[in-house]
């Protein structure tokens, strides 16, 4: 084999070794020049077999594209920069008293996002995996003494918490509660990152922080990144292709969306791409991405958009119950609540005979059937909300708690009576009784005759949440 191309010096040899079938061949029988090497694989075309996330990751803030998540940090930013200085105003005073708090599934941009203003702005990174945030302890080690110290390079710090909703909820008990109080005391800016924003491990964090939404971006953000790796690379497209594309695929996951921008391409030397060759990726979709293909795109699309996901069907069915009415109107709303009702009656089958086959049916209503139901409508875009309605049933519930009976295990632990069980003895009817036909006259009297409430308190030994209840009751 001939390696002189490869920089591999051919060695002299004699008649007699070059008879031999079988030549022994040792590192010393090899000279290699490294400098033709280096030469054959120069940085152009290296550059050929890299991944394109790679090759095309942002080096600098000019060539981020700018978005309403991209403007959120930025103001952030601005607001630190105005710190001790005479342009600073109450609004960037209101900023840095929180910190930022970026969500999104990884591969969103939002490490590549902080680094590039960090940069750009003059800031030394401090990065620190939440992991490491266990407690109190580890927290003074890690945080407490940077933020006390200046940097040795002279420049302002950021410090970056990384994965906060990662913590584990036993093992690291204290750490983020720790982190929330130095936040306020921090005087360097704070950020953290988070892959799930609804995670309950980093509740107190959201309550301190700006939130930016990393998890769903738009439409425009993906077009433009295409478009500027087509351009670089001279690939040829058709636009409506590259539509199709784009809406078929998560619109959180950028790295993975370049990954299959660089798939459809493999055929790039013929200056064309192919996006009908690539499969879709396996991901799960967000329930606002459901819910906008219910609402706004064809009722296919909408039942397609369910597959693959791991949105679970009460929360979707909760979500359409509060948004339905403020997207639909007239015979459109009946329709879709028409087809939330077959859902839901379904899903109520599921739960009492256990037949799980009945869940294409809760799937297909709450999906094909209320996206139909909009009929010829133009609908509005709008941020959608979740139903309060379990919430409020919850907080109801606790509210009322001293009018609800003992229950059995409470009665067999010999616990107090409860205040509609006291109300019962005095009027020698059955608690139900009391509360539906007694007490209603009775808060009318509680709320007008001041005697009257004075005497009750005292004869019923009545506790402060009991009083509390009377007092709202309507």
């Amino acid at each position: 084999m001939d390696l002189t191309s490869f920089g591999v010096e051919k060695k002299e040899t004699t008649t007699s070794e070059e008879n031999n079938e079988l030549q022994q061949v040792d590192s010393e029988s090899l000279s290699i020049n490294f400098d033709t090497i280096k030469e054959n694989f120069s940085q152009e075309k290296r550059e050929v077999f890299l991944p394109w996330f790679m090759k095309y990751q942002l080096d600098s803030l000019d060539k981020l594209i700018e978005t309403k998540e991209i403007k959120k940090v930025k103001e952030f930013f601005e607001a630190w920069k105005k710190k001790d200085s005479e342009k600073d105003t109450k609004v960037a005073q209101k900023i840095r008293s929180k910190g930022l708090l970026l969500v999104g599934m990884p591969g969103s941009g939002k490490t590549t996002t902080l680094t590039l203003f960090g940069e750009s702005y003059g800031y030394e990174l401090f990065e620190m995996n939440a992991s490491d945030a266990r407690n109190k302890k580890s927290i003074n080690e890690h945080i407490v003494d940077v933020i006390k110290q200046k940097s040795l390079f002279g420049k302002e710090k950021l410090l970056l918490i990384d994965e906060a909703d990662g913590v584990s909820g036993t093992n690291d008990r204290g750490g983020l509660a720790e982190i929330v109080k130095l936040s306020k005391v921090s005087p360097y800016p704070l950020v953290f990152t988070a892959n799930n924003k609804d995670s309950d491990k980093i509740k107190a964090i959201k309550k301190i922080t700006t939130v930016v939404d990393f998890e769903s971006h738009s439409f425009d953000l993906l077009e433009g990144i295409a478009k500027r790796i087509f351009d670089a690379e001279n690939v040829s497209y058709k636009q409506e292709d590259l539509n199709d594309f784009i809406e078929q695929r998560d619109n959180a996951d950028i790295r993975g969306f370049i990954n299959d921008l660089q798939l459809a391409s493999v055929n790039q030397e013929f200056n064309i791409v192919s996006f009908d060759d690539v499969e879709l990726r396996t991901y799960t979709k967000k329930i606002e991405q459901v819910l906008e293909k219910i609402f706004y795109s064809y009722p296919e699309d909408s039942l397609s958009s369910s597959f693959n996901s791991d949105v679970n069907l009460d929360d979707l069915l909760l979500y359409l119950e509060e948004n339905v009415p403020v997207l639909y109107q007239g015979q459109a709303l009946n329709a879709a609540f028409n087809e939330l009702s077959k859902s839901d009656i379904f899903r109520g089958r599921i739960m009492s005979r256990q037949y799980w086959r009945y869940l294409v049916y809760v799937n297909f209503y709450a999906t094909f059937g209320i996206s139909q139901a909009k009929g010829d409508q133009q609908l509005s875009k709008i941020s959608f909300k979740k139903n309060g309605r379990i919430l409020k049933k919850w907080m109801y519930s606790n509210k009322v708690l001293p009018l609800q009976p003992r229950t059995k295990i409470q009665k067999s632990k010999d616990e107090p009576l409860k205040l509609i069980e006291r109300l019962s003895n005095i009027y020698k009817c059955s608690v139900r009784k009391t509360r539906v036909d007694i007490l209603p006259y009775l808060v009318q009297n509680w709320k007008h005759d001041e005697t009257f409430r004075l005497n009750l308190i005292e004869e019923l030994e009545m506790q402060p949440n009991e009083i509390k209840v009377l007092d709202e009751w309507r």
